[in-house]
């Protein structure tokens, strides 16, 4: 590189440096807080890549907290310690099948295997990262959803599978008195997987079960390239499952 020459690292600090200063300005005047609102909702609904997502996206970031890869993985390492078997879902779901990040989230969405008997135990482990329950929330295809916050910008949301709704969408129901089924990763395993996030495995919902888990609402802006990424995806393990 000449002396002239200029690398990302450079190219980014005055970026930087304007989001330090019109964060620390709005931060001081609660009287707009409607702009943080409008900001916030325009970065969400914009795809990753746009314009407005890459001067925008860092505010927002530091308004509403940004889970980051390290800190996903300090998730894993206490949920593994504590023995509960999960699988990452959401944004981080999607970037764990692609082996790196390649979008800015909000959050972290843990789905246990068992959320009844794991709940507390899960809970307990992310409580000792700061982690505390404030709220508790319905879901689609994933419910309950229990929103745990460390005070600090970062947010998990502890779900569960409403099995009953899945085994009927993928034509797995069962009717009629009998013995309970076997768990769904038994009848269905391709459906669950396990990505990579900085050479480290982590285990996550297949493209499949991530696809139909983002039907049944209107996509963000920040779905369509989940969404490009999970459709290729898709593809390559019903290539990888097909006998030859």
């Amino acid at each position: 590189m000449t002396a002239g020459d200029t690398g990302p690292e450079d190219r980014r600090r005055p970026l930087t440096a304007a989001t330090g200063r019109l964060y620390s300005f709005l931060k001081g005047h609660r009287s707009f807080d409607v702009v943080v609102v409008w900001i916030s909702r325009r970065v969400r609904e914009s795809p990753p890549s746009s314009r407005l997502n890459h001067v925008l996206g860092p505010l927002r970031a530091r308004f509403r907290g940004e889970m980051k890869a390290e800190d996903v993985l300090r998730v894993v390492d206490a949920l593994e310690a504590q023995g509960v078997p999960f699988w990452i879902a959401g944004g981080w779901g999607v970037d764990l099948l692609a082996g790196s990040p390649t979008r800015r989230h909000d959050d972290l969405d843990v789905v246990l295997s068992d959320f009844e008997g794991d709940r507390a135990r899960a809970c307990d482990a992310l409580d000792r990262l700061g982690y505390r329950l404030v709220e508790v929330l319905e879901g689609l295809w994933m419910t309950p959803r229990n929103l745990l916050d460390d005070g600090v910008g970062h947010q998990i949301e502890v779900l569960g599978i409403d099995r009953a709704r899945l085994d009927a969408a993928l034509g797995l129901g069962l009717t009629g008195a009998g013995p309970a089924p076997a768990p769904l990763e038994e009848r269905a395993p391709q459906l669950f997987t396990v990505g990579s996030l900085r050479g480290r495995p982590v285990p996550c919902l297949s493209a499949q079960l991530q696809l139909l888990f983002h039907s049944g609402f209107d996509p963000r802006g920040v779905d369509t390239g989940d969404m490009e990424l999970l459709r290729a995806k898709a593809r390559t393990e019903e290539q990888d499952s097909t006998p030859h």
